[in-house]
């Protein structure tokens, strides 16, 4: 191959298919002075069973990108630990984790822990996830809070109307 045709696919960054190489190393978009992790505050989260919902673990701080670990109750949550619909996912250039509960079950709740670690040191943050198991015939009374209802119609027949 000529050094002419090999700068072309050095230019490209890929093989002859113009495909990126699978060895190639992912680039961290953290820059900056090295630095141990230093996460914000997580948020509690209240919920209805069933529901779409999730923890996310922002660090704030943390050079180089560290590595995340998810804990439930003080057990790590991972493995046989971790439900199938329960999905942990890496964003923002891997400077935040997510735990995301496809359809959380009362069983869901408990305190949530995350931990970031790199080189220089480690950070922790907990919050609470409570997950409440509705019963559409049970009445709700909320005070001080906004609301949000979700109502079901069914076909008739209906009573009469009053009024």
């Amino acid at each position: 191959m000529s050094d002419k045709k090999r700068g072309k696919e050095g230019k490209k960054g890929g093989n002859k298919k113009g495909n990126k190489d699978k060895t190639e190393t992912p680039t961290s978009s953290v820059t900056g002075p090295p630095a141990a992790p230093k996460l914000k505050p997580m948020k509690s989260v209240e919920m209805a069973d069933g529901k779409k919902n999730s923890l996310k673990c922002e660090a704030r701080a943390a050079n180089p990108v560290p590595k995340f670990k998810w804990y439930k109750d003080g057990k790590e949550f991972s493995g046989k630990n971790k439900p199938k619909d329960v999905k942990i996912k890496k964003r923002k250039g891997g400077m935040t984790s997510e735990l995301r509960f496809g359809k959380a079950k009362v069983s869901d709740s408990g305190m949530y822990t995350c931990e970031a670690i790199n080189d220089l040191g480690r950070d922790q943050i907990t919050a609470n996830m409570t997950v409440i198991k509705m019963n559409g015939d049970q009445p709700v009374t909320v005070w001080d809070m906004w609301l949000q209802l979700e109502l079901r119609a069914k076909s008739g027949p209906f009573p009469p109307a009053s009024g």
